[in-house]
């Protein structure tokens, strides 16, 4: 595992479990949402996103959370593993409210600075229609991975805590 990454809906712990890994595996982490946006929630351009993914994905080890349909094939495409976090809705949903309450009024670690905490009405509507609408697309492109390439699907807390304890560390390798 030395390209990964980490997908699922909004509030299924992506950033979270990114951010537990990415010590024991020794890697690199990027999230998405820190390239995408700017200071007041200004998102650059298509094409300045894409070149900085680019970069990210030239790179020999990287853990990238987040989903961003529109760059998922190409990250699939340079990824050996694949995490999936498919957690239904009932699990989802109310980490959203949780994580903007936790989080009100400041920027949150996984975000780029100057983009304080917000939700807003677009924003629940992607998430609640997630599971029908994002879902089967993402489920489309997962099962064109090649031979090569690990898909770990994970579906409650207790299997992501299950995978990060029996997470073997890659930092003696690296010595």
């Amino acid at each position: 595992m030395k390209k990964i990454i980490v997908i699922g809906p909004s509030g299924s712990g992506k950033s979270t479990l990114a951010r537990k890994i990415a010590p024991i595996l020794n890697l690199p982490l990027y999230h998405l949402d820190q390239l995408f946006w700017q200071a007041g929630w200004k998102s650059i351009s298509q094409e300045a996103f894409t070149e900085k993914l680019q970069e990210i994905i030239k790179k020999e080890e990287w853990i990238i959370d987040g989903n961003f349909n529109h760059s998922l094939e190409s990250r699939i495409e340079k990824a050996d593993t694949i995490i999936f976090l498919d957690v239904p809705r009932r699990l989802y949903f109310p980490r959203i409210f949780k994580r903007y309450f936790q989080n009100y009024g400041r920027v949150r670690v996984d975000m780029s600075p100057g983009c304080v905490e917000q939700l807003d009405k677009e924003f629940l509507k992607f998430v609640w229609t997630f599971s029908k609408k994002v879902r089967p697309s993402l489920i489309e492109k997962l099962k064109g991975l090649k031979p090569e390439q690990t898909l770990i699907i994970l579906r409650s807390k207790k299997e992501v805590n299950f995978f990060i304890e029996n997470l073997p560390s890659s930092k003696s390798d690296k010595t």
